[in-house]
């Protein structure tokens, strides 16, 4: 596989990731769930783990229709070089893994 496509596939799961990240905080907005306090402080680190960006949000507070589109448009996207850069430090390791002579990229 090409060494670009994978930085590609990390990028798509980084975007992917934050969307539904987005379309999970807006369900449970829209939704009159109580949910264990505990429960919301291992939500808020698991979205931060996931969505690094996400902290961003707290600048758009007070945005609503297309500038709140817009904030998590770039938050999405800041998301995605966040998982490229992770997926290319994975790419790293795994060529000194690999045994000397072998491409494991292909």
């Amino acid at each position: 596989m090409s060494e670009n496509r994978v930085l590609v596939y990390f990028a798509f799961i980084g975007f992917t990731v934050a969307c539904c990240v987005f379309g999970f905080a807006f369900y449970l907005n829209q939704q009159a769930v109580h949910i264990d306090p505990a429960m919301v402080e291992l939500i808020q680190y698991l979205v931060l783990l996931v969505c690094p960006p996400s902290l961003g949000l707290l600048a758009a507070d007070n945005a609503r229709g297309w500038g709140l589109f817009f904030a998590m448009l770039v938050i999405a996207v800041e998301n995605a070089f966040v998982y490229v850069a992770v997926g290319a430090i994975a790419r790293v390791l795994w060529r000194r893994r690999s045994p000397p002579g072998r491409d494991p990229a292909r």
